[in-house]
C-alpha cells in the first residue's frame, strides 16, 4: 500500500470507542498529556491529563465522551483510526484516504516511478511502462 493513498494498517478491530481513542492516541506520536493540554486548554497539566485519562474510561461517570471531545483528539492526532471503526460499525469498507491525484496524474506517478526502478536495473518491470 502506498503511503499516500491507503489508511496505514495498524490495528483491524476496536472493541469500543473508547478503544480506538486511546489507541489513537497512543500512535499519535505525541505524549498524552500534551494532547490533554489541547483539549483542556487553561487547566493544569496534570489535572487535564486526568480528566483525559478519565474520558477515556468507559466506566467514568464524571466526565462523559462527547463528540466535541472526540473531535478535539481528532484534531490532535489523526482520523484514520476513527474512520476505520466508523466504517467497521457500520458495514462499510475501510475508507482510503484520498492522494489529491486526478486519476491520470496517479497513473503517471505511477509510470513515472516505475521507470525508474526500471533504471535501477530490474527489468521485469519493463512491461508495465
Amino acid at each position: 500500500m502506498g503511503a499516500n493513498n491507503r489508511l496505514s494498517q495498524g490495528r483491524l478491530f476496536f472493541e469500543d470507542e473508547y478503544d480506538v481513542l486511546t489507541y489513537t492516541i497512543a500512535t499519535s506520536g505525541k505524549p498524552p498529556k500534551l494532547i490533554a493540554s489541547r483539549i483542556y486548554p487553561g487547566v493544569e497539566e496534570r489535572t487535564a491529563t486526568a480528566r483525559l485519562s478519565r474520558l477515556l474510561s468507559p466506566d467514568s461517570t464524571d466526565v462523559p465522551l462527547k463528540w466535541e471531545k472526540i473531535k478535539a483528539i481528532l484534531d490532535e492526532t489523526t482520523p484514520e483510526h476513527w474512520m476505520r471503526y466508523m466504517a467497521q460499525i457500520f458495514g462499510y469498507k475501510s475508507p482510503e484516504k484520498d492522494s489529491g491525484l486526478t486519476p491520470e496524474e496517479e497513473n503517471r506517478q505511477i509510470k513515472e516511478t516505475l521507470r525508474k526502478l526500471k533504471l535501477h536495473h530490474i527489468p521485469d518491470l519493463r512491461r508495465f511502462t
